[in-house]
């Protein structure tokens, strides 16, 4: 392509003399388009004539014993939509005492251009761009950072990419345009201010620390008879109290009947009917158990009534059950011979 030099535009002019004023000099992105400039100047512009696409700053490296600064840009193709001719390159600075953003440098290749294409027309592009600026104070030049982890390299200030810090004496925030010492400082105070929790996935760490705090011994302990978990408190009253203290039933705080040294009993119950499936020389049937848990290890029994004849029966029946497995809504009967009979049983559950 022909571009020839940038050009320091009459608006760069203003913000170096600015620098040299002490005022820096902010870059904030570097741009190209596709715009003809015909017999117009191209250090009166403060625009290109048509921009096309926007690149944040990758890095400043500075050469020539600090006289040049190269503004490290990434030209990617992957976000374009459509192809266009590569005629215009600009360096955009924001003056600091109007905050206008403006072209700090300039160059136009007119109609000796490349035209960039699109990834979807099989053209990839992905073009390290370098930007030279001869100035005296280079170290005062500061950018809008892309974030692009690539741009270190062996030709940057900076050893084998390692970094020499110290720890902040206090917690404050990171800001654009600290050195790399300066910032890895920051995140080690933090880190050492925050102790064990800065290792520790948040969400958990935060249950568990709301819950020790009600454990016996803790910050703000609660007993079992707080929580409705005296001996002649219900299932029910306990769920009511520790769904209250939570918030919700879900338990976003964590807090759990044993880590405040309670524990609820609950009686669930159901009706075993005659339906049981053949398998080898024992029979099983799986029963309906509304609010049983998987994870649940209950006590099982029949559960007797008035009518003393009807509870032989039951009993005869539930003389034949070898086992009950429990899972989420249920329990599977295994029995040594089919009951001929339906009968009621009752699970006592400790959670």
């Amino acid at each position: 392509m022909a571009f020839t030099n940038l050009k320091l535009t009459t608006f760069g002019q203003n913000l170096d003399a600015k620098c040299k004023l002490g005022k820096g000099l902010h870059l904030s992105r570097v741009v190209i388009g596709d715009g003809l400039l015909g017999n117009g100047s191209m250090v009166n512009r403060t625009a290109l004539v048509s921009e096309r696409y926007s690149m944040l700053v990758d890095a400043k490296q500075l050469t020539e014993a600090g006289a040049v600064a190269a503004i490290v840009s990434t030209l990617d193709n992957s976000d374009f939509t459509e192809g266009f001719p590569y005629r215009e390159l600009g360096l955009m600075g924001v003056d600091p005492d109007t905050s206008q953003e403006g072209l700090y440098l300039y160059d136009n290749a007119g109609e000796e251009c490349e035209f960039l294409d699109t990834r979807a027309n099989g053209v990839v592009i992905y073009e390290r761009l370098k930007l030279l600026i001869k100035t005296q104070d280079a170290a005062s030049i500061t950018f809008d950072p892309s974030g692009n982890p690539l741009y270190i390299g062996v030709d940057d200030p900076v050893s084998n990419n390692t970094v020499t810090f110290t720890q902040a004496a206090e917690r404050t925030n990171i800001q654009s345009g600290e050195t790399l010492a300066v910032l890895f400082g920051k995140a080690k105070k933090w880190f050492a201010s925050l102790g064990s929790a800065a290792f520790t996935e948040s969400s958990s760490y935060a249950a568990r620390l709301h819950a020790s705090s009600h454990a016996p011994g803790g910050s703000d302990p609660l007993t079992p008879a707080q929580i409705g978990a005296d001996p002649s408190g219900s299932a029910a009253a306990v769920q009511a109290n520790l769904a209250a203290h939570a918030g919700r039933t879900d338990n976003p705080h964590g807090v759990t009947r044993g880590q405040i040294g309670a524990a609820a009993t609950t009686t669930l119950t159901a009706t075993v009917p005659v339906a049981w499936t053949a398998s080898g020389d024992f029979f099983y049937q799986n029963v309906s158990v509304p609010g049983m848990l998987a994870s649940d290890n209950p006590v099982a029994d029949i559960l007797m009534g008035s009518d003393n004849a009807a509870n032989k029966l039951y009993a005869e029946a539930w003389g034949k059950v070898l086992r009950a497995t429990t899972y989420d809504g249920g329990v599977q009967i295994w029995c040594t011979e089919a009951p001929t009979v339906a009968f009621p049983v009752q699970f006592k559950v400790v959670r």
